[in-house]
């Protein structure tokens, strides 16, 4: 027989395997020991293994937690350490872990207890949920959590992108709507055309916007002077106050009417070089 015919049969043996070959805890006991949750937080599963004599009291067998990726069973003699990543059903739609490693024994007598047990979807599924909801908070600004699906909010390059369920939206403004700072996120189908930011979310976006313009910030001509015959400019955009202090000294109020209003300098050179911006002429 060759090689690949010798696989060919071991596939076919193993496939049509049925649970009497190896022993496994009772469905019953099984479905008792886990139904009532568990009060260390790493507990995943609890595999029953013998019942103690004269109680309806059973030994079990920890199925504990690592961290957010990785899971153990361990006896006295050895450990076994799964990634959840790894472990995919077979032909049945069932996840069997043998347990047979372990070497477990009852009081020394030679009983034979479970070799294998069936590690519920439901298990690996909650901590998938776990980890997907985890990385989604990892970089967001803000988790609205007052709605289901929770709404979450992220920064990236100058614009604010809003999950929400399945649906995605990204804007790179802010709205005034009664008042109220607010973007417009028709794709995440709330049933309502605007949404309402909250208040950190708005001043960090502001804030980044603001970064943003800042970046195009310079000195353009305003005019030449009828009274001193200098020249004189003006900056492309407002400016916050905190930073307008660091130059205001170089600057002169030219009133509100007329092309040569508002403040100007005739020291663009200063003022560049304070705010680290350009002079266009």
């Amino acid at each position: 027989m060759t090689l690949k015919a010798l696989r060919a049969e071991l596939s076919a043996l193993q496939s049509t395997a049925t649970p009497e070959e190896k022993i496994r805890p009772p469905e019953d006991v099984t479905r008792r020991s886990n139904e009532s949750g568990y009060m260390d937080p790493m507990m995943l599963y609890q595999v029953p293994l013998w019942q103690q004599p004269g109680t309806n009291n059973w030994f079990t067998l920890p199925v504990m937690a690592l961290d957010d990726e990785r899971f153990r069973i361990f006896s006295r003699y050895a450990e076994l350490v799964f990634r959840d990543e790894d472990l995919k059903p077979d032909h049945n739609g069932k996840i069997i872990i043998n347990i047979e490693h372990l070497r477990l024994s009852y009081g020394g007598s030679n009983e034979v207890l479970p070799q294998e047990f069936e590690l519920p979807l439901y298990v690996l599924e909650k901590r998938r949920e776990k980890r997907r909801l985890k990385a989604l908070a990892k970089d967001a600004v803000f988790i609205y959590r007052n709605r289901d699906p929770w709404i979450y909010y992220y920064i990236e390059d100058y614009r604010l992108r809003i999950l929400s369920g399945d649906k995605e939206t990204i804007v790179d403004q802010i709205e005034t709507v009664y008042g109220r700072p607010a973007v417009k996120v028709e794709a995440l189908d709330l049933g309502h055309l605007y949404l309402e930011l909250p208040e950190d979310v708005a001043q960090k976006f502001e804030k980044v916007l603001l970064e943003k313009a800042l970046k195009s910030l310079a000195l353009v001509p305003a005019g030449v002077s009828l009274l001193n015959g200098c020249d004189y400019y003006r900056l492309n955009m407002d400016i916050p106050e905190s930073m307008f202090d660091q130059v205001k000294d170089s600057f002169t109020w030219f009133g509100d009417v007329g092309e040569m209003s508002g403040w100007l300098t005739c020291y663009p050179g200063n003022v560049a070089k304070t705010l680290g911006i350009g002079i266009i002429d």
